[in-house]
């Protein structure tokens, strides 16, 4: 592995335990802070958060294990189309506000929301919006990590230095049959062979 490849690798173990980390906090502030109805982001985490669970786990085998290159970029496109729909649903999410006034039909009043809630409804903004941006840098890491790869694998020109050939020597088939007519019993044989001629010969290989 390269050591740029090596850096970025490390980036994205560093930035998927920095946003599951804040999906974490998120979902915390949620469970507890005096909100309305948090229904629909509380949906939103629980679909994003199995992508950085499995980012933090694949960034760390990564970095300690010599993983082979066909994996890695598997993996790295994986996570870039996986971190990139995540993020466009959670910044559909974004700003989080849900400390408005409610109107109750039964008795015809208007319920105000708590007065803590503007200040928690700011936290929680702030940490939704450095959510977003370690996880857009996130999927742009895996991007850079993918054409790296590629490129990588581009400049071996593998597609040259692999080689066909026909085995050298010789194969032959023989096909007997036997006929028993009367008592007597008669012999049929074919051969067919082939031969492929080469400086490094070999001795006949009989079938």
């Amino acid at each position: 592995m390269s050591g740029i490849a090596s850096r970025i690798l490390i980036l994205t173990l560093v930035l998927s335990t920095l946003t599951l980390t804040l999906i974490i906090t998120n979902s915390i502030i949620l469970k507890h802070a005096p909100f309305w109805d948090t229904y629909w982001q509380r949906r939103v985490n629980r679909r994003v958060i199995g992508w950085f669970i499995a980012s933090v786990i694949a960034s760390l085998i990564s970095v300690r294990v010599n993983v082979p290159v066909p994996i890695n970029i598997v993996t790295d496109l994986t996570f870039s189309v996986g971190t990139i729909v995540s993020m466009v649903r959670w910044i559909g999410k974004m700003p989080y506000d849900d400390c408005h006034s409610r109107y109750k039909w039964q008795d015809k009043t208007t319920i105000s929301p708590h007065p803590k809630c503007k200040d928690w409804k700011l936290i929680l903004n702030i940490i939704m919006g450095f959510t977003a941006a370690f996880g857009i840098l996130l999927a742009t890491s895996y991007v850079c990590l993918l054409l790296l790869r590629v490129y990588e694998i581009l400049k071996t020109k593998f597609w040259k230095k692999s080689s066909w050939s026909i085995p050298t020597g010789e194969i032959t088939w023989t096909i007997r049959l036997n006929v028993i007519n009367e008592g007597n019993e008669r012999i049929y044989g074919l051969t067919a062979g082939a031969r492929s001629e080469s400086s490094d010969s070999c001795g006949p290989v009989h079938l």
